[in-house]
Formats: C-alpha cells, sequence, structure tokens
C-alpha cells in the first residue's frame, strides 16, 4: 500500500515512495515469541530479504522503516506491517 506523499496524492520530485507492506500473521508470532527487541529483529530480516534482490543498492533499517536508496535517485521507505485482527 502506497503511503505517505505519494499515496495522498501530494509527491513532488524530491519525494521518496513510502510503502507499507503487509507481512503474514505467522511472521508476527515469529518475531513477537523473539526475547530482546524482535522488532529490531524483524527489520533487519526485512532488510536483508531486500539486500538479496537488490544487492547494489542501499539498503538499511531506520526506525520503523527500511530505506532502500537506487542509483538513479529513487528512494523507497518500506514499512513492515501487521492487521490489527482485534
Amino acid at each position: 500500500m502506497y503511503v505517505g506523499s505519494y499515496g495522498r496524492g501530494t509527491a513532488i520530485n524530491s519525494s521518496d515512495l513510502d510503502v507499507l507492506f503487509e507481512l503474514p500473521q505467522n511472521e508476527y508470532n515469529r518475531y513477537d515469541l523473539v526475547k530482546g527487541n524482535g522488532q529490531s529483529r524483524l527489520l533487519q530480516a526485512v532488510r536483508n530479504a531486500i539486500l538479496t534482490s537488490y544487492p547494489r543498492s542501499e539498503v538499511r533499517a531506520d526506525g520503523q522503516v527500511v530505506k532502500v536508496l537506487f542509483s538513479d535517485g529513487m528512494k523507497f521507505e518500506i514499512l513492515p506491517a501487521f492487521k490489527n485482527i482485534d
């Protein structure tokens, strides 16, 4: 799901592309059981998965997102998320 300025239709040429990516419930369960900062480990797993597909791009975890910077100047911020079923 596109979010941020692009999702609202207010992006400008220098805007990055913010993408909310819904992960499956079993991933939530797996990282929720991790003792000691499972959220950070989840973000690193997402980062590593992206690096597998884009090994020559700059990919880094930053706060709650994974930033992907391509050599052509295109910037993505990937926000892993889980559906709240409550």
